[in-house]
């Protein structure tokens, strides 16, 4: 008898994906495997600006491993891993939704950044990093979308510019070195926008004295015939001093004019004093004075001390300061430890004290060595009396303004001695710094143009 022959129909359903037939066994029976799908929703603009979340409904996902998220350029939109869309420019964009167990399962959308409707200014500077003399033109980039009208009002914040002008364009006239920030408040209707510009001046070096070797250095600086360095240096190259001995109670220099380190090094020397009848060491730094006219900046300093530099009031810098120092980097080995509880030198990094007026502004101070704890006043001791009735003396007139550092707070400056009172300006102090695991944003004062800045790495010094 001849077997009568079974046809199996099957039918599919298909759900907005392929659909392909697999065969199975002995190729008579077949298992539908239909691919996914994915439909993304949510407004596909915004504004310059401004955001706009999408979301995707993704179908025959069993895995659960989502989607990921594209935009075609960067730099007009870009989108994070929950498909929130940020407008950056004005332009259009192709959004493209991927999902992760299947690549080849992705939907794209077009995606278009509209003008913004709220105002803008921005200022725009040729260079951040400019001369004493020069001068040069800032300009306000301002988007004003209703034709309001422009109230301008530019300032400089550190009163070392000239400005001339009011309006969408300044002209600037750097007046002294240091760091300058510009505003600009504009007024656009009833709305108010601040915007700011942070820039340098240095000094035309060519009228600097250059100092360019040991030799130089010794020469110029440490044999000076009378004492009183009132010219302008710089350094054009790292020097080292080979271990040289700087006693600076000899020496007595005073620097009344000004050091520019231009970011070089000076590093390897000992600073150094000589004992008296009692078995003391008398003040040595190796500046005697920075006079109130002085200044001492843009310098790396990498020099240390022994039992022969512990004086009250002894530096690696200077012993009395009356002027300026800023943008230093010091680095300052203490190698000598006495071994008493309770004991310390009166010794500092930066200055054994302040005179009125004095200014620390943006240093960086790494210490080390076996004296390292006993090191108590890393920036600077206060200077002044006592009062006759033994109260603490008055508060003594110092700016000290950024200063960072891996002393602990109570080793970073004299705040309130009893021959000295408190110091009344005291801002941007920071302290225990753990220089490899710190973020370069707490280096809050310091400018970028003079500093290399960067996470998880001590400030260091540009050449310039």
């Amino acid at each position: 008898m001849k077997k009568s022959g079974l046809l199996i129909l099957s039918s599919v359903l298909v759900l907005g994906g392929l659909t392909s037939l697999a065969s199975c066994g002995n190729g008579d029976d077949t298992e539908e495997v239909t691919k996914g799908t994915i439909t993304i929703s949510g407004n596909l603009s915004c504004e310059v600006g401004g955001s706009s979340q999408l979301s995707a409904t993704v179908t025959n996902d069993d895995t659960r491993e989502g989607v990921t998220w594209s935009s075609s350029d960067t730099s007009i939109a870009t989108i994070d891993s929950t498909g929130k869309v940020s407008g950056i420019k004005e332009g259009t964009v192709t959004i493209t939704c991927t999902m992760v167990a299947d690549p080849s399962v992705s939907q794209e959308v077009t995606f278009t950044v509209n003008p913004s409707s709220d105002p803008s200014v921005e200022i725009v500077a040729p260079t951040t990093s400019l001369t004493v003399g020069s001068s040069f033109i800032l300009e306000a980039e301002v988007y004003n979308p209703k034709g309001q009208a422009l109230t301008f009002n530019w300032e400089s914040q550190n009163n070392i510019s000239t400005i001339s002008g009011n309006s969408e364009t300044i002209t600037v006239n750097p007046v002294r070195e240091g760091s300058e920030v510009i505003k600009l408040t504009l007024i656009i209707g009833q709305v108010q926008l601040v915007s700011s510009v942070s820039l340098y001046y240095q000094d035309d070096f060519t009228s600097y004295t250059e100092i360019a070797t040991k030799e130089d250095f010794d020469t110029i600086i440490l044999g000076d015939a009378d004492k009183t360095l009132d010219g302008k240096y710089c350094l054009t190259a790292d020097i080292d001093l080979e271990g040289e001995k700087i006693n600076g109670a000899n020496l007595a220099l005073s620097l009344t004019g000004t050091f520019d380190g231009r970011g070089y090094t000076l590093s390897n020397y000992e600073i150094v004093g000589n004992v008296d009848g009692d078995g003391y060491y008398p003040n040595t730094a190796l500046f005697k004075s920075i006079t109130a006219s002085g200044s001492f900046r843009n310098t790396h300093l990498s020099a240390y001390t022994n039992q022969e530099g512990i004086g009250w009031g002894s530096s690696i810098l200077v012993n009395e300061l009356g002027g300026t120092v800023s943008n230093c980097l010091i680095e300052y080995e203490n190698k000598y430890n006495q071994g008493k509880e309770g004991w310390f030198p009166f010794n500092a990094a930066i200055a054994g004290t302040l005179q009125a007026n004095a200014t620390i502004r943006d240093c960086v101070i790494d210490v080390t060595g076996d004296g390292q704890g006993g090191v108590m006043a890393i920036a600077a001791y206060p200077a002044g009396g006592v009062k006759e009735n033994g109260q603490m003396g008055d508060p003594q007139n110092f700016t000290v303004n950024g200063i960072y550092t891996n002393q602990t707070s109570a080793a970073t400056y004299g705040s309130a001695w009893e021959w000295g009172g408190p110091i009344t300006i005291a801002k941007n102090v920071v302290t225990d710094i753990v220089w490899d695991s710190e973020e370069a944003s707490t280096y809050s004062t310091l400018n970028s143009t003079l500093w290399n800045l960067v996470d998880n790495t001590m400030p260091s010094l540009k050449n310039i």
